[in-house]
């Protein structure tokens, strides 16, 4: 995240809808209340809702320090009005679908929304019906946002069918999309898949676009409080299995209870199946007697029957959005058995961690029976609720959306300065586990620094999870590429998106790729070069694996007229003069803050680090085997990796390998190995406390070592093998003499042994991360544009 991101300042904004947020039951409601409740210090949020449905008194509410909520009641004509339009729609729920047309109905709102309004600098409508009859208030200075909850316009289509009597609705709802999108400085989706389809139906532009996830409040699942016992409360067997659902009262919803009643639980008779929440009045017909149906509850109950369940079970077959539900299931600690459907915006049947079982509704018996019994042997339930704090929390979503509409009403209020800013389009891997992910990320904010508009150009997230929600939050990306790192044989370009994209958006004043040859086939990229060529676009390619690629691709990428960045001299001198389209740049270094000053008095017990992703390659069993040669010098000697594991079997069996190695050789209470995925701040801030970096990488193809950088960035001395890939910076590390943990033993005892020697490296780390910068870097591109 950019450091303009960070800053925090007044900010006023109208959030509107046509409906109550509290009591948050149902998706839409706890979306409104999780998105605005605390955007950060600061940032005050209005909300003006309504009731749909009649006999409620106006509602002025403080919900939290940053929320207020407004609710003006509609007209009695208005309800009247939407009750014989439902009528005449076979009783279909249209009051927010015809909302557009019949708000005049109801002046008292209209009023309010517009008084609200008017004082704001931010005005969101959730839901596109509000937008018609307040469009005329709207300022030129002001920023509007769509927060689309889903593609209304397809949605209603498949609900109310385009056909028929409900056409002209339809059309309707369509119409006051369109025009909320095109007018919207901002549109917030739930999800990448609607925004391809805002992309693609309504040709909103990606820069538009924001990916804010729905989530749940998870701070409220604490699981050493005495929570109730709903088990009695509804006559549910203590001892026997039980699976949960949450609904409220939505179609989709409706089709998934009845599968539970009437096909799933007959098909597991041993497990209880509790339905919550209003989709109860779908169940007209009698129950199995492993049916509980609760109706309505409050949200104590609701989070007590959560943490009383073994298991969560999701049959969605159709719907739009993400369902919601999903992060309440995972916030509490369940595993989920799910559709494709339940999961869409969460993860794939590829990238689904272990807890969420992605499976056709045929195999849900199976798949909930197979879930149930692990869940009785191992009761887990810390996995799904860190993953559900970390991607889907709505105590850290909301302080990130205030920072997203800080810069963005920022931006337009000096509007000005905004039409000098170049615009760049990153295309390289995006927020997935891959070091040139974190490479494009660290580019991008640099790049931001420096004034640029940016569209992140990534890849596809099949078979791929998500890093992290802010960056998808914090920039506008698309996803328009392949990487098949599983399989290795269906990665490549959609060239169709590529050039709609430059039919689409506003013409880029670059683009920068980031090449490795493993993440796309040759012939691509110069599809990809060829059609910004012809759109008249500069284009750079950085290369990160230049040692495998050949003169010849280089030859024809150049020919288009591509500038190619080389990370090190001498993969420069051998590719060629590429008639003068080569340019030298140095792997960035990302400088963080508080790094360890000097060299500490360490006696006998130095702590030698390393970090990368655990790959045979990286020589993680030669730093075993160097800890274990060095300990009759060093007694109290210590390794410490944070290697996180790759998404192959490779990697887990490397690290059996390892920890094997350590047992063999005596030092498994000196070794220690931190295999999950941290953020790369935490992995510096834990590098800058070791004495020294081991990296005994065996010999490579890659361009340069990522790695390498971070440790310079550090401030840490760093011992090297004679690898390739380490040789822009031997003037700054400290080069083993051959292979082996015997050489790497000599090289890092001749650290070790001598401060003066082992300050020197340390100093010139320092010295390198200040000049070879990202925001150097960033600089350096411009220079190059201009």
């Amino acid at each position: 995240m950019s450091m303009d991101m960070r800053r925090a300042e007044s900010l006023r904004v109208t959030v509107i809808d046509m409906q109550p947020i509290t009591p948050a039951v149902g998706g839409g409601r706890q979306r409104l209340l999780g998105l605005y409740h605390d955007m950060g210090e600061g940032v005050r949020a209005t909300y003006v809702g309504t009731y749909d449905w009649p006999g409620e008194a106006r509602r002025d509410l403080e919900l939290s320090t940053g929320l207020r909520e407004i609710c003006v009641p509609l007209s009695a004509e208005h309800h009247a009005a939407a009750a014989d339009l439902s009528r005449s729609l076979g009783g279909a729920t249209v009051i927010d679908s015809a909302f557009s047309k019949q708000a005049v109905l109801s002046p008292e709102w209209i009023e309010e929304a517009r008084q609200r309004m008017a004082d704001a600098q931010v005005v969101i409508f959730s839901h596109p019906w509000c937008y018609p009859p307040l469009a005329e208030f709207l300022t030129s200075e002001q920023l509007v946002v769509y927060d689309a909850h889903n593609v209304e316009g397809l949605l209603k289509g498949a609900l109310l069918g385009i056909d028929g009597p409900a056409h002209s609705l339809c059309r309707q709802v369509v119409r006051a999309e369109y025009d909320l999108c095109d007018r919207a400085d901002v549109v917030l989706a739930c999800s990448f898949d609607d925004a391809e389809a805002f992309n693609r139906f309504y040709q909103v532009p990606v820069s538009k676009l924001h990916i804010v996830p729905n989530g749940a409040f998870t701070d409220r699942f604490d699981t050493a409080r005495d929570w109730p016992d709903v088990r009695g409360k509804f006559r549910i067997d203590a001892q026997m299995p039980m699976a949960i659902f949450l609904g409220s009262s939505y179609g989709p919803n409706a089709e998934a209870a009845k599968y539970i009643a009437y096909t799933l639980a007959p098909a597991l008779p041993k497990i209880q199946f509790v339905i919550a929440g209003s989709v109860a009045d779908a169940l007209a017909e009698a129950l199995p007697a492993n049916v509980t149906v609760t109706g309505l509850v409050d949200d104590d109950v609701r989070d007590a029957l959560l943490m009383a369940s073994d298991v969560a079970v999701n049959p969605m077959a159709a719907g739009s959005g993400t369902n919601i539900k999903m992060f309440d299931f995972l916030a509490a600690g369940l595993p989920v058995v799910t559709t494709s459907v339940g999961a869409r915006g969460i993860c794939d049947a590829a990238s689904a961690p272990e807890f969420i079982r992605i499976v056709e509704l045929a195999e849900f018996p199976r798949a909930v029976s197979g879930a149930v019994t692990a869940a009785r042997l191992s009761p887990q339930r810390k996995a799904p609720a860190e993953y559900a704090r970390k991607h889907f929390s709505f105590e850290r979503i909301s302080p990130e959306l205030g920072l997203l509409l800080q810069a963005k009403a920022r931006r337009r209020q000096s509007a000005d300065q905004c039409a000098s800013r170049k615009s760049a389009w990153l295309f390289g891997t995006w927020n997935v586990v891959c070091g040139i992910s974190e490479h494009t990320s660290y580019l991008a904010e640099a790049l931001e620094r420096q004034g640029v508009r940016l569209t992140i150009i990534g890849n596809a997230l099949e078979g791929h999870g998500s890093v992290e929600f802010q960056r998808d939050l914090h920039y506008s990306v698309t996803r328009p590429w392949r990487w098949d790192n599983q399989h290795w044989r269906d990665s490549g370009l959609e060239t169709e998106k590529i050039a709609r994209l430059l039919e689409q958006e506003d013409r880029p004043d670059f683009v920068l790729i980031q090449h490795h040859s493993g993440f796309m086939p040759g012939f691509h990229y110069e599809q990809l070069v060829k059609l910004l060529r012809d759109a008249g676009v500069p284009t750079f390619v950085e290369l990160h694996d230049a040692k495998r690629v050949s003169p010849d691709f280089l030859e024809r990428i150049s020919s288009l007229g591509a500038t190619v960045f080389f990370h090190d001299e001498e993969e420069m001198r051998l590719a060629g003069p590429l008639g003068g389209h080569a340019q030298l740049m140095f792997h960035p270094v990302r400088v963080p803050e508080g790094t360890q000053e000097g060299v500490r008095d360490f006696g006998t017990a130095p702590i030698i680090g390393g970090f990368g992703f655990l790959r045979p390659y990286k020589g993680v069993k030669e730093a075993i085997r160097t800890i274990a040669a060095l300990r009759h010098k060093f007694p109290d000697i210590e390794y410490r990796g944070w290697h996180a594991l790759y998404p192959d079997q490779e990697s887990a069996q490397y690290l059996k390998d390892c920890l094997e190695e350590a047992r063999r050789l005596g030092v498994s209470d000196r070794v220690h190995i931190d295999t999950s995925f941290l953020a790369i701040d935490e992995v510096m801030s834990r590098i800058a406390s070791v004495d020294l970096v081991l990296l005994p990488y065996m010999p490579s193809q890659e361009g340069a070592s990522g790695a390498a950088n971070l440790a310079l960035a550090t401030g840490r001395a760093i011992v090297t093998s004679s690898s390739g890939i380490f040789h822009s910076i031997r003037h700054l590390v400290h080069v083993a003499e051959g292979e082996g943990a015997a050489a790497y033993a000599v090289a890092v005892d001749r650290v070790l042994s001598d401060p003066a020697f082992m300050g020197g490296l340390v100093d010139r780390s320092r010295q390198w991360a200040s000049e070879h910068s990202y925001d150097a870097a960033a600089k350096r591109i411009l220079e190059s544009v201009a």
